[in-house]
């Protein structure tokens, strides 16, 4: 498949430089980076969303808030 997309010169010029040092082509570079991108973007890491974590101990998370508030944690 073929599209046009612009590219800022600055960033083509990098793109540029790394397909020179890994003997490849610029659409090859290209292709790689969107590719990892994506999926970086479709594999969530759920420890890392929302704040989510893991605790040995139960909390209450609102009683926590409210001390948090209130200076006492």
């Amino acid at each position: 498949m073929s599209t046009k997309v612009e590219i800022d010169t600055d960033v083509f010029k990098t793109i540029e430089g790394l397909a020179k040092d890994r003997n490849t082509t610029e659409k090859k570079i290209i292709n790689e980076m969107i590719k990892k991108e994506i999926e970086k973007d479709n594999i969530p890491d759920f420890l890392q969303m929302g704040g989510m974590f893991t605790t040995d101990e139960p909390f209450d998370a609102v009683e926590d808030r409210k001390k948090m508030t209130n200076g006492e944690l």
